[in-house]
């Protein structure tokens, strides 16, 4: 889960931490049983499948790390907020290049264009 943190300006020996878990509040515990909103705990995005016109994201396949299990999960809309780091290695094992991002996101054509 990723971490950050600042120091406060009335006590700099104290230092207040933040996260993934602080951000999303009560949507971030696992009794919450939103139909729209699911975060999985030990799960790993391995990669983005596109469907056969290559336009859509068909779904994406993870995998469960305690369980070894990889299964796919299919939605209307997909967040892939992994880390500069993650992210880049999901979009390279999904094998999509810029142009199918474009495709895909057409937003990002105004980011790419200048």
């Amino acid at each position: 889960m990723p971490l950050a943190c600042k120091r406060p300006m009335t006590n700099k020996d104290y230092v207040e931490w933040t996260c993934t878990g602080t951000i999303l509040g009560d949507l971030a515990e696992p009794k919450h049983s939103g139909d729209k909103f699911e975060i999985r705990p030990n799960t790993q995005c391995l990669k983005i499948v596109l469907d056969r016109t290559n336009t859509e994201v068909a779904y994406v396949q993870v995998k469960d790390i305690l369980l070894k299990k990889t299964y796919a999960i299919r939605a209307e809309k997909y967040v892939i907020a992994a880390g500069a780091t993650l992210t880049a290695g999901i979009l390279f094992s999904s094998r999509l290049t810029l142009l199918a991002l474009v495709c895909i996101f057409p937003r990002l054509k105004h980011a790419t264009e200048d």
